[in-house]
């Protein structure tokens, strides 16, 4: 397994179908379909074990957020707060608890599918799977989330 994301090279077609450059540059695909948005600062996801895993800088999995639990509102501020508390020494907190709620964000719509206009939605498993595969669907199309 390697640990080293791949590289993709894109042409003017890409660029010219609505891809966005700068998100084409912050992807990042790892083994077992992992994939990552540089600006998620750290938190891979897992679309086969539906994961948001944390890697420090030396690739060393530190945590993960199982998304199959963050169904409401309230389990996504568990996570976030969870995740808030911990002290580690090779991660900036503030840094990781961002990239979770961007990962988060980019990949369930939280506002649109979560809490839209401060209303309370839950999504349904089946729900979670279909946002996480719209969200693959269009990181690999390259099309800003």
């Amino acid at each position: 397994m390697s640990d080293t994301p791949e590289t993709r090279i894109y042409g003017f077609k890409e660029f010219t179908e609505g891809v966005d450059a700068e998100f084409l540059a912050r992807r990042r695909f790892y083994d077992n379909n992992v994939i990552a948005d540089t600006a998620w600062n750290g938190w891979r996801l897992d679309p086969n074990h539906l994961l948001l895993e944390l890697f420090d800088s030396a690739n060393h999995r530190t945590y993960e957020v199982d998304l199959e639990r963050c169904v409401d509102s309230a389990h996504i501020l568990d996570w976030l707060v969870q995740v808030s508390t911990k002290a580690w020494d090779e991660h900036d907190m503030a840094k990781v608890v961002d990239g979770l709620l961007r990962a988060l964000d980019d990949i369930l719509h939280l506002q649109t599918n979560v809490c839209p206009s401060e209303v309370h939605k839950v999504l349904s498993r089946q729900r979670l799977r279909e946002l996480v595969s719209i969200f693959l669907d269009r990181f690999h199309a390259g099309e800003q989330p």
